[in-house]
């Protein structure tokens, strides 16, 4: 039996201030298995990137728990454990990138690894196999202003992998890009899933990128709705009937 790495129990997330009150996310449940590939398809405001998010650390749950391994994970919403969490159990990709313009392709890549201490040597000796994973070797020393848009997202996936967490969490990562770059990316994904055996979850709006997972979960309204189980790009037609089904309340 697969060994489960994530199991989400009755996450909430509630937004307040004086004049509205928001459920980002009501009572949401899940968990993934080892090597998964799992995608998030929503509306904008159902509640992805407040998920992602609140896995990452980046944001606390209202109420909720998260167990990584079978083990609550009760302390990392305040710091210096969310700053360990993130560098030891999660990569996180950005649909804006977010890397840093003054470095090169491979000082951002490396930014994990020089956080965590890493001697030099080791550094540089994975920041090569991450480069040549990605195929970005010939652009080591570029800095993002000198990349493609479907560069600087490897660049981006490279700084998430170069630690090799076990979990993997991308959102919205081909948004920016035309059919071609996305399918790259992709790839990309894939290959850490099959090659590191990474478990990934992956928001996405795009139904091709969705039928290439292992499990859909479709959220609308801070819940998920339904989920599917995928076997191939012949799913397609299903998942954008579940999809308009879900967001046209039918």
């Amino acid at each position: 039996m697969s060994q489960t790495v994530l199991e989400v129990e009755g996450l909430s997330k509630t937004y307040e201030n004086s004049m509205h009150v928001v459920h980002a996310l009501k009572n949401v449940s899940f968990s993934l298995k080892k090597a998964e590939f799992a995608v998030i398809m929503g509306t904008s405001g159902s509640g992805k990137s407040t998920l992602l998010h609140i896995l990452s650390a980046l944001d606390k749950p209202t109420s909720g728990t998260i167990k990584l391994n079978g083990q609550p994970c009760h302390h990392i919403f305040r710091e210096p454990e969310a700053s360990r969490y993130r560098l030891k159990n999660v990569g996180f990709v950005f649909q804006a990138y977010n890397l840093l313009k003054d470095l090169s392709a491979e000082d951002n890549i490396a930014v994990p690894l020089v956080l965590q201490g890493e001697p030099e040597a080791s550094i540089q000796a994975r920041v090569d196999e991450v480069l040549r994973i990605l195929g970005l070797s010939a652009f080591r020393r570029h800095r993002p202003v000198e990349l493609s848009g479907g560069q600087q997202q490897r660049v981006a996936i490279g700084r998430a992998i170069i630690a090799n967490p076990p979990i993997l969490l991308a959102d919205e990562p081909t948004g920016n890009l035309d059919y071609n770059t996305s399918k790259e990316i992709l790839d990309v994904f894939i290959k850490m899933r099959e090659e590191r055996q990474q478990t990934i979850l992956l928001v996405t709006h795009d139904p091709v990128v969705a039928a290439s997972a292992d499990r859909v979960l479709f959220f609308h309204d801070g819940e998920i709705r339904d989920e599917y189980h995928c076997r191939g790009k012949q799913d397609l037609d299903n998942i954008l009937r579940i999809f308009k089904t879900i967001t046209e309340g039918r």
